[in-house]
């Protein structure tokens, strides 16, 4: 194990802590030399503050073993990437080196979002990611995962859909990202991930192949127009990749018909009367887009309670 390693554990460790207690987990440790002198965790919900970020209070306790607000060359490690908040107290206490776990694309202030390090303050420290990311990430999804179950999927995670091209959708058929396969892992912490497929589901099964994505799929929406071949295509699609439910979307009465023959739920989809060419072109038109998503969150969330 690296020096890094050794005290980004220490932040894990205080994360853990954070955790037991309903915060979100995120640990902190300020070092001098080869000595811990500060230490923190979330504190946001039990002190009722938006200043109680792990980050904070290390620093907090830093000073108060040094006698001074200045902590000049000493280190921050913290499970994940600093906001835009904690990036400038440590600007200017004076930290020289911050290093963290996990990166926050959503406001990750020292790579992510934006380098406030890289401004040209009186203090410039070196930043340095991905360190224990794995232990990291994985401790912040597990407590969002409790998250969900414990307040209601739907209210905590909306839906979103992909399609085989990688971009994300709502379920109003806006864009979330167009490039959504390379950080889906990072998108489902705030979303429930169903992938939408046409025709025949081999696009969408190269997508997952393609990028690992195993896993992430809460379920499928299948663009079903081709019949008794589509439907069994789906059929064995989602049982090859383990997807435990699925909806097909179709036009006519043999597509239903074709749909419940394979077992699977049907939903009738109205396409303005247009010819859908490619999946991208079917989710701008498919009206009833937003009803097949809740038909299969509410599968969910009856499996859930039986």
């Amino acid at each position: 194990m690296t020096r890094d390693e050794k005290f980004m554990q220490a932040a894990i460790e205080l994360a853990e802590q954070a955790l037991e207690l309903g915060e979100v987990p995120v640990g902190a440790v300020v070092v001098q030399g080869e000595r811990i002198i500060g230490r923190g965790f979330n504190t946001r919900e039990s002190e009722k503050s938006p200043l109680g970020h792990a980050e904070l209070n290390a620093i907090k306790e830093a000073c108060a073993a040094l006698g001074g607000w200045r902590l000049n060359g000493c280190e921050l490690f913290v499970t994940l990437e600093p906001c835009p908040m904690c990036a400038g107290a440590v600007i200017n206490s004076r930290i020289k080196r911050v290093i963290y776990g996990a990166a926050d694309k959503r406001s990750g202030s020292c790579a992510s979002v934006t380098d406030l390090f890289a401004l040209p303050y009186d203090n410039r420290p070196e930043a340095v990611g991905g360190v224990l990311e794995k232990e990291c990430s994985a401790i912040l999804s597990d407590f969002f995962s409790r998250l969900r179950i414990s307040c209601g999927e739907a209210v905590t995670a909306p839906a979103a859909i992909i399609s085989p091209s990688g971009m994300l959708w709502d379920e109003n058929s806006h864009i979330i990202r167009p490039n959504a396969a390379e950080a889906l892992e990072e998108l489902s912490k705030d979303h429930r991930i169903f992938a939408m497929s046409s025709q025949s589901s081999g696009d969408i099964e190269a997508l997952l192949k393609a990028n690992s994505l195993d896993g992430y799929f809460e379920g499928i929406i299948f663009l079903d127009r081709c019949g008794m071949t589509g439907a069994e295509n789906l059929r064995l699609f989602t049982k090859r990749m383990k997807i435990k439910k699925a909806v097909c979307a179709g036009c006519s009465d043999s597509e239903r018909q074709a749909a419940q023959t394979c077992g699977i739920p049907f939903i009738h989809a109205a396409f303005s009367g247009k010819k859908v060419k490619s999946c991208n072109a079917a989710i701008s038109s498919l009206s009833e887009l937003p009803e097949a998503l809740r038909f299969l969150t509410r599968q969910s969330a009856n499996k859930k309670t039986t």
